[in-house]
């Protein structure tokens, strides 16, 4: 038990000392109307909890974030929807996984998700370019807004760039966007 453990935490310090050397995840960038298309589930809701643990091959920390769902955009959701992330914090070992999206209990969120294969879980689609926050503009209506803080999307060129989140836009604005994209309208 002892080795195991010695074992985890030197594989916690090398994914620390890995993750720091990495500046960004690269990926396809992704438009709400992408997402939509790309996701089982579209929903609204308020994460409950985010509870970091290794998987069960003991290699790696994942995160899961239990959402409670206000409506869903797309797709037949449930009342609590899990999500999993990759990274986290698993007593003195942390895994950090640039690009991937981070969440906090009692954070209002729209969220893109894919069914994880054989399990009542959901991944974000297109890692932080689908998890969008909801926050409230300066006379107190609902904006939404979108971190994607160490991702990198590759572009038609072949070039990598910094992803750009979206500019903050009305809730409503961006529910009319998704609904477009459902019933295939350009935007």
């Amino acid at each position: 038990m002892g080795a195991l453990r010695a074992l985890r935490r030197f594989l916690g310090l090398f994914l620390l000392l890995a993750a720091s050397s990495a500046h960004a995840t690269i990926v396809l960038p992704m438009d709400v109307e992408a997402l939509t298309r790309r996701s089982d589930l579209v929903v609204r809701g308020r994460a409950l909890s985010v509870q970091p643990a290794w998987s069960s091959d003991g290699r790696r920390i994942q995160t899961t974030v239990r959402v409670e769902v206000a409506s869903s955009l797309k797709g037949q959701a449930p009342k609590v929807v899990e999500i999993v992330t990759p990274g986290g914090v698993v007593g003195e070992i942390g895994q950090q996984v640039s690009g991937a999206p981070q969440f906090a209990p009692g954070e209002q969120v729209i969220v893109f998700l894919e069914k994880v294969p054989q399990v009542a879980r959901f991944q974000v689609a297109g890692m932080a370019q689908g998890k969008f926050e909801l926050t409230a503009d300066a006379k107190g209506q609902p904006i939404v807004t979108q971190s994607l803080a160490g991702l990198a999307v590759l572009g038609p060129d072949g070039k990598v760039r910094e992803a750009q989140p979206i500019a903050p836009t009305p809730e409503a604005d961006f529910v009319a966007r998704v609904q477009r994209a459902l019933r295939g309208s350009a935007p």
